[in-house]
């Protein structure tokens, strides 16, 4: 498994200068990733539509682990934040998913 340990840096959001305006029924979640620690990438630009899961992992009994993910978000958007070595990408969260999934013919 590789993953990344992300910080939520804010509730609904970090930045208010954001390019695109607040949505009704959208939510928005800005991560901060240290882009200085290893094996971490320099830039996000090409994950636009890749999806923030929360990944639950446990032990079990039987065979070792048992896990189970949650889509909780899917990012569109990167800065760099305020001078430093970190990166803000910006994800429509759970309520924007489900509020997209009303459209899609079942």
């Amino acid at each position: 498994m590789q993953a990344m340990l992300i910080w939520k840096a804010t509730g609904p959001y970090l930045r208010t200068g954001a390019p695109h305006p607040p949505r009704q029924d959208f939510d928005y979640i800005d991560l901060g990733i240290n882009t200085n620690a290893p094996f971490v990438a320099k830039r996000f630009g090409a994950v636009s539509g890749g999806g923030i899961w929360k990944v639950c992992i446990d032990r079990s009994d039987i065979d070792g682990f048992d896990s189970f993910k949650i889509l909780n978000g899917v990012a569109y958007w990167e800065e760099p934040f305020e001078e430093s070595e970190l990166l803000m990408v910006r994800c429509h969260g759970p309520q924007s998913i489900r509020t997209v999934l009303r459209y899609v013919p079942q």
